[in-house]
Order: structure tokens, then C-alpha cells, then sequence
């Protein structure tokens, strides 16, 4: 594989590897993509999913796909290998009834805690609010290599997601998302990152070696009563296999915010902060920044990163942002050398 550096300065490089590459005319964005031979092409390229407008990131490497009329990253994975993110294909709007939500997988942002939902729409505690999750978002390319994606602002919570993507030097793909308080009364809230994935082969979730919960992790919705294998095999890490046998929930109070799914010899990994703070849906003091959530079919889990409970406040008017709190989740793919070796694993989980 040829080595890649990142040239920020190659403009006239970059126009003339434009129309030998075909890269998309909309996305010149900085940083570029460059190999040895000097063949240069920009981090950003306009493209075609499933018929929809979309971005595609790449390092050459890794790639993913922001659709922003779904307001959703729909793909990521090796540049040359399968989308590991789970895409309902057979997921259809309904133009004569806008109130039910279509689940088309791949990633969003929701507020948490799902409990706290009906206090700020009519329509309860489900579905999600479709201004985040369904409505089309305004989609920017930005300087730097990064596309800026805001949605609509839900009524009843008086609030909007932002979400910024961009690749770093490491090769990660970082998802830059907040919550802004653009009007209403004061809201108790936490940012709710949610990955629909392919059934992997196992989860694995850095967990809390002096948690309060029994077998390092909580039930928060069935998976007790039924045969689901889940443990705790480290006093530092929780292992998950998805079922097809029932729905379940899980929540670890993880000091550490990473969780990877592996797949063959592939971990996707994902990371975020652990700042100080109440979390959602556990105990006082004992609330879950990792959650994880089993669907039997259509076959998917949820990876789910959460901050902590934030209060946000509008803004007289609600022409200016009020209350601003953001959180960022990096993704990122490695090729394991032992697909079975749980201690290679938790070296991923526990790395910077």
C-alpha cells in the first residue's frame, strides 16, 4: 500500500488530479488526500447513496457516508470492504402520516433520557423527534476537511443537533456533535450518540472494575430472563454477543467511554470523553456514558455513547442559541492480529 500524507497546499495539484480522479466539484475542502506519486484528491467528495446526496470521507483507508436528508452517517467501514453499519433497505416515508418514524439505520444523535421525551412532545415518550431523526438537515462543507450538518428545531424541546464530521490525522472519523437551546424553558439533558450496526460477532464494553451493578453491567430493559450471553470477562471489560433470540438493553457505568464491535479479524472501535456528571438511566452517581442495544430482526445493535446530564436554557426570542453543550465520539477500524485475544482488545479500549 502506497504511504498517504496529508498536503493542505498542493491548489494546483489538486485542480488537475480533479477531473483525472472524477472527485465531486463541490468538495475542495482542505486538508488533501495525497499518495508518493503525487496524485492528490480532497478528504471530501460529493457522492450518490441508495439515490440520495451524500459526502463521503476517506483517508484512503477507511471511509464513511454522511446523508444529510436522512441526517445520518449511513456507512462506514475499510474504503475497499463492507459498510458495517446496518441499512434498512426496505424502510419507506410516509408521506400521509409524517408522525411515524422510519428507522433507516445507520448513525444519529438523540436527546437523553428516552423517560424524559414526553415532557416536550405530543407524541410522548416515541417516536424520536423527527426534526432530528427523519427530517432533512442543512449540510456545509467547511474549511479543513469538515462538513458542518444542523438540523431542524424540534418545537417542544426549543432545540437543534449539530453535527460536524471530519477525519483526523489518525485516521479516525470524528463526529463533532452538540445540542443548542434555542428557546423554551430550562431542560435536563444528556447527548445520545446511536450507531445502528450489522450483527457483529461480539461487543466489547470498558467497564468499571468497582461498579455497583452485579456482573459489571445493568439490564435496563429484559435480557435477564432470557439466555443472552453476557459477561463480565475482565474486571475491566463487559462481552456481549447479539441474539436473534429477543430484544435486549444493557448500561455500563464505564469510567472509560470505548466500546468495539468485531467482526472477523475488523474492531470498530468508538471513543468519546468521560466528563464529570450525572449520567442517564442508572443509579445516582452510577449512570451509563455505554450503552447497548439488541434488535432480533430486523438483525442490528445499537452502540451508544451518552455525555452527561447537561441543563440548557433558551435564549430570549429564540434567535440566538441560549445553551450549547457538545460532545465527540471518534470512530475507528483495526485489523486485529488475534480475533479471539481479549487482551488486544482491551488494549484498543483503553488507548488514548
Amino acid at each position: 500500500m502506497k504511504n498517504l500524507t496529508f498536503n493542505p497546499t498542493l491548489r494546483a495539484l489538486l485542480a488537475a488530479s480533479l477531473t483525472a480522479l472524477s472527485w465531486a466539484r463541490a468538495a475542495r475542502a482542505e486538508p488533501l488526500l495525497c499518495v508518493d506519486g503525487g496524485e492528490c484528491g480532497p478528504l471530501i467528495t460529493q457522492v450518490k447513496f441508495q439515490g440520495r446526496d451524500a459526502y463521503r470521507f476517506s483517508d484512503g483507508k477507511t471511509a464513511a457516508v454522511v446523508v444529510p436528508s436522512l441526517g445520518r452517517v449511513m456507512s462506514y467501514g475499510m474504503a475497499s470492504g463492507p459498510n458495517l453499519l446496518f441499512n434498512n433497505k426496505g424502510a419507506k416515508f410516509d408521506a400521509k402520516n409524517p408522525v411515524n418514524w422510519v428507522n433507516y439505520g445507520g448513525d444519529k444523535t438523540w436527546p437523553a433520557p428516552q423517560n424524559g421525551w414526553a415532557l416536550w412532545q405530543k407524541s410522548g415518550g416515541w417516536p424520536p423527534p423527527r426534526q432530528w431523526d427523519g427530517a432533512p438537515h442543512a449540510a456545509q462543507v467547511l474549511t479543513g476537511g469538515r462538513l458542518r450538518m444542523v438540523s431542524q428545531v424540534h418545537p417542544g424541546l426549543g432545540g437543534r443537533v449539530v453535527r460536524v464530521f471530519s477525519m483526523n490525522a489518525a485516521g479516525e472519523f470524528v463526529i463533532e456533535q452538540s445540542i443548542e437551546k434555542m428557546s423554551g424553558g430550562p431542560l435536563s439533558l444528556s447527548i445520545w450518540s446511536v450507531a445502528q450496526i450489522n450483527h457483529p460477532d461480539a461487543i466489547f464494553l470498558r467497564s468499571n472494575p468497582a461498579t455497583p451493578y452485579k456482573n459489571g453491567f445493568h439490564w435496563i430493559s429484559d435480557g435477564d430472563t432470557k439466555p443472552f450471553s453476557i459477561a463480565q470477562t475482565r474486571p475491566e471489560m463487559v462481552r456481549a454477543e447479539p441474539s436473534k433470540q429477543g430484544v435486549y438493553k444493557i448500561g455500563v457505568d464505564a469510567p472509560v467511554v470505548a466500546l468495539a464491535s468485531v467482526t472477523g479479524n475488523i474492531a470498530f472501535v468508538e471513543k468519546s470523553a468521560r466528563f464529570p456528571g450525572d449520567y442517564p438511566d442508572g443509579a445516582l452517581g452510577a449512570g451509563f456514558p455505554l450503552e447497548v442495544y439488541n434488535n432480533p430482526s430486523p438483525a442490528y445493535v445499537e452502540l451508544e455513547l451518552l455525555g452527561p446530564l447537561r441543563t440548557y436554557f433558551g435564549s430570549p426570542g429564540g434567535k440566538v442559541v441560549g445553551t450549547r453543550w457538545t460532545q465527540t465520539v471518534r470512530w475507528s477500524l483495526h485489523k486485529l492480529q488475534s480475533p479471539g485475544d481479549e487482551e488486544e482488545i482491551a488494549r484498543l479500549l483503553n488507548s488514548s
